[in-house]
């Protein structure tokens, strides 16, 4: 299996000290000393077959992930890009994940890393479920999109109306807020459209239609919130539309995905940011939820956004 930059030579080692400055490219390698063990290539190399590729569990922007078994511990290795302009990346995340080794459950675990001139691998715990978008998009985009072809809308997407079952199926719930029949103006029993804040279009406030794009528009917000990592709403006078679509309009992409989804493959982050944007448009303009579960399919087999979470 070719790597391009990725090497198979094992050079001199480089050892964590309490700062490590490469003078020639000026990236910071290490914090400090601690008891995080560093593994070397064979060791790696024979935890996933010598990087077999049916141990390829994904890639992302700056490397791929295998599933080892490591010491008897399955666990994901992550081989990362060793050009220049990455090895300040990997670093990044090294440190970052040491920082917050025994600081939140909730973020993966470090368990070791190996580095060198030619290779650069991170060991981190196996997370067997898979990512974000396997479970979440695809899933609640075709419960949505079964529901508008009955003339059944939702009105009230948002995650706490997200439940997830075994492996994470996530499920809707809550139904209180359930029109049946679509293209409907106004509210026949209330005069006030019904919705979450933050979630609820803007435009359905105004004109009180109510039709399928409600749903799209809050299935809109719900990416921004996955791809951001900020809430709909932070406070009365914040919400995430207004947040992001200034940064969309400057094609700052970067600016916008959460610093923990740094690995994923930044033209994938694109599309779906690009994608979320489109939901929150003009409702005309909006696509329907089966173009989006289309969508999510074909950008789920071409590759993977949240791998770098998994």
């Amino acid at each position: 299996m070719a790597f391009g930059c990725f090497g198979s030579s094992s050079k001199s080692v480089i050892q964590p000290g309490l700062v490590a400055n490469n003078e020639d490219e000026g990236v910071v390698e290490a914090t400090e000393d601690d008891d995080i063990p560093m593994f070397d290539l064979a060791q790696l190399a024979a935890a996933t077959d010598d990087f077999d590729e049916s141990k390829i569990l994904g890639s992302g922007g700056f490397g791929i992930v295998y599933k080892g078994t490591l010491n008897g511990q399955e666990v994901a290795i992550k081989r990362h890009s060793t050009h220049k302009k990455h090895r300040q990346a990997f670093w990044d995340e090294v440190n970052m994940l040491k920082l917050n080794r025994l600081r939140n459950p909730n973020v993966v675990r470090l368990i070791g890393y190996h580095a060198t001139d030619d290779n650069l691998m991170m060991v981190l715990e196996l997370m067997p479920l898979g990512s974000l978008d396997k479970h979440i998009y695809e899933g609640i985009a075709k419960a949505l999109e079964f529901w508008h072809s009955d003339d059944i809308i939702f009105r009230d997407l948002k995650p706490a109306n997200i439940l997830l079952g075994e492996e994470f199926h996530p499920k809707l719930a809550d139904f209180g807020l359930v029109k049946f029949g679509s293209s409907v103006e106004g509210d026949h029993y209330n005069s006030k459209p019904k919705g979450t804040a933050g979630y609820l279009d803007h435009r359905y406030c105004a004109d009180g239609m109510c039709s399928p794009k409600v749903d799209v528009y809050a299935f809109g917000v719900l990416l921004f919130e996955l791809m951001t990592g900020r809430k709909a709403l932070e406070n009365h006078y914040s919400n995430i539309v207004n947040v992001v679509q200034p940064l969309l309009s400057a094609n700052r992409h970067r600016k916008l995905v959460d610093p923990l989804m740094r690995g994923a493959p930044m033209g994938a982050a694109r599309d779906v940011l690009h994608l979320a944007h489109r939901c929150i448009s003009a409702p005309a303009d909006r696509p329907s939820m089966a173009e989006i579960v289309a969508f999510l399919s074909q950008l789920s087999t071409r590759r993977k956004v949240f791998q770098c979470l998994s």
